[in-house]
């Protein structure tokens, strides 16, 4: 018995083998008991044994299997009823059945999905991984190499890879739309350096300077990076300085 079922409240419904057994039943009883009670009216004199007629034979024959076939028609109607309930029920056993498919077939569609979404994003992981791993990683350097007397610096940068190879490398200094330094390498391979020294003295720089970097990757893309050089102190009366990067973003393809 199922957990939470009330036997007194559902009511076995003979099915039609049952049916079909009870009606035989009662028919050999009702036979039985016809044959047997014919005897005894006869001696009572119920019923007296006279030759019949055809009208008159076919009204006794009916007046004594009337009420069988009545019963019969009746037993028919409950069976009939039985037969369309359980039609009824296997029609929504199988709407219950199609709903608990058509949820199966949702959630099938969620893990689908679901496991779809995590592939993308494991093979958007690689192509990114792939993607840095052909970026360069620069060290760069800014500062004051040489000065004349306490307030005249000649600025430099060295910029060295230590990472993947690039091509058409180029680096600019800007203060106040200027042109400050400007450096540019056809190919900046693995540990290999780019360097410039400014020509001009000038007083040491306080304010921020914009840095542009620009370089293909072995795959043709082109980047575009940008850094903010700013002012931290003076140690010894030389400037320093420290640079971080802003943005760095694709801007292009070689083959464009």
């Amino acid at each position: 018995m199922t957990k939470g079922s009330n036997p007194s409240s559902k009511k076995v419904k003979p099915n039609s083998l049952h049916l079909a057994s009870l009606g035989l039943t009662i028919t050999k009883i009702y036979v039985v008991l016809l044959v047997g009670c014919l005897p005894i009216a006869m001696l009572l004199g119920a019923i007296k044994l006279e030759p019949l007629e055809i009208n008159q034979l076919g009204d006794f024959l009916a007046g004594v299997f009337g009420p069988l076939a009545i019963f019969w028609l009746v037993l028919g109607f409950f069976q009939q009823s039985r037969e369309l309930q359980n039609s009824v029920d296997a029609l929504n056993l199988q709407a219950k059945e199609l709903a608990h498919s058509v949820e199966q077939q949702k959630e099938m569609v969620k893990v689908t999905r679901e496991t779809l979404e995590h592939e993308r994003e494991v093979l958007n992981i690689q192509a990114l991984s792939k993607k840095e791993s052909l970026q360069p990683k620069l060290d760069i350097k800014f500062g004051a190499d040489s000065r004349q007397g306490l307030d005249n610096y000649r600025y430099f940068t060295k910029i060295t890879n230590i990472g993947h190879t690039v091509s058409n490398f180029s680096i600019e200094y800007t203060l106040d739309g200027q042109t400050l330094l400007q450096v540019s390498k056809e190919l900046l391979k693995f540990e290999d350096s780019a360097e410039d020294q400014a020509v001009e003295l000038c007083a040491p720089i306080t304010e921020v300077l914009s840095a542009v970097v620009r370089f293909d990757d072995s795959e043709g893309d082109r980047f575009l990076s940008r850094y903010d050089v700013v002012y931290i102190a003076s140690e010894s009366q030389w400037p320093r300085y420290t640079i971080k990067r802003t943005l760095h973003e694709k801007v292009g393809s070689t083959s464009d």
